[in-house]
Formats: C-alpha cells, structure tokens, sequence
C-alpha cells in the first residue's frame, strides 16, 4: 500500500513538471522545417521548385489530358466517352459548363506550373539568396528548362481557353510571367494572343541559350 501510495504521488508530480513547462512562448514557435521564400533561394530550394514544376504537369494524367483539350476536341478526332464521367463527356462533346470542375483543376494545374517556373526563373536571373552556388551547368539546365515550362504552359493554355487564330487578336489568356503570391496578383485581364505569342517565342530564346543540344 506504502509503495502504492509513494508510485501515485510521483506520477502526479512528474505531471505538474511536464505540463507546467509548457509556456506560451513554447507553443508560439514556428515549425523549423517549414517552406518559406527564404528556403527556396538557395540550390536545394531551386531544386525543390523545379520537381514541383514538373510534378504538376506528370501528376495523375494532368499532362495527357492538357494535350488532349488543347489539340484533340474539334481538331483531330474525338475520344469514346464509355467509362468518363460527365464533366469529361462535356469535353469530348465540346458542350463544356462553366461548373465543369475537371476544367477548373487543369486550370490550376498550368498555372501552379508557371508560378514555379516564375520563382525559379526571378531568383536564378537576380542572383537571390545563395542560388549562385549552383554548379554552372546545372544553374543553366534548371534556368532554361523553367523559361521552356512557361512557354509551353502559356501555349496550352492559350489553345485551350483562347481563340489564338481570330482575326481580331483579341482573346487571350491571363499572361502570367511573375510571382503570384497576394490575391490581388490574380487579378489581371487577358493579354492579346499576339503578346502571348512574342512572350512564348521569347521564352523559348532564352530556354534555347541556356539548355544543351543533350543531356548525356
């Protein structure tokens, strides 16, 4: 019983030393392996964003479908709709609602892409943080597969949900070739197709300056 007692007063007392040690103070401090701005410029940030750059486009059929709905539908030949769901039938059929979430996600999925490539593409070319200690080769391998991915999503995009061969050079898409981080940032009209073309075009310049005739 003695020694019963003496196990319960102990146990009560390591409680009280344990819970009174947490103080505010501990319970304010910020996760030290939390992603933020400063993370990212450095080389194994610039890392970091290339895979999700790429990660976005591969993941779960987002690069098929985006070739699909920018070439396929209405150009080429049309897929059967046995086993799709409505908001794919939709595409197929071209008879597309503005409720349709499939549409909505590839949407999301081209532009998450672009925000990446714009990060790796501002902080390489300003020299920001600690990128500079990149080995040469890789620095112009990741920077010119970043200006590559933004030409490539702005061209899909504007295949998918503008008008690029109308006459009147008016229905574009959102250009997008800066960071996207405050809300206000979404809030920008369509550029013409024209522009959007000189961006690809000069995107692709620049991809081609930098990356080699091979990898191996």
């Amino acid at each position: 019983m003695i020694k019963s007692k003496y196990l319960r007063i102990t146990a009560i007392i390591a409680l009280v030393f344990i819970f009174g040690s947490c103080s505010d103070e501990f319970l304010e401090l910020e996760n030290p392996n939390r992603v933020t701005d400063e993370n990212l410029k450095s080389p194994s940030g610039i890392r970091q964003l290339e895979i999700g750059m790429y990660t976005r486009l591969a993941d779960n059929y987002n690069y098929f479908w985006q070739l699909y709905m920018s070439h396929l539908p209405g150009e080429y030949e049309m897929k059967e709709t046995t086993g799709e769901g409505p908001y794919h039938q939709e595409v197929w059929n071209l008879n597309i609602k503005p409720t349709n979430t499939f549409i909505g996600w590839l949407y999301s999925a081209f532009y998450a892409s672009l925000n990446n490539a714009n990060r790796i593409i501002s902080y390489m070319e300003e020299g920001t943080g600690t990128v500079n200690e990149l080995p040469e080769r890789e620095f112009d391998l990741i920077l010119g597969s970043a200006y590559y991915i933004r030409a490539l999503n702005h061209f899909f995009l504007l295949h998918s949900w503008g008008r690029p061969f109308d006459g009147d050079d008016q229905w574009g898409i959102v250009l997008q070739t800066s960071i996207v981080s405050e809300q206000t940032d979404y809030q920008k009209g369509r550029s013409a197709p024209s522009v959007v073309y000189a961006q690809i075009e000069q995107d692709l310049i620049n991809a081609k300056s930098r990356l080699p005739l091979t990898t191996g």
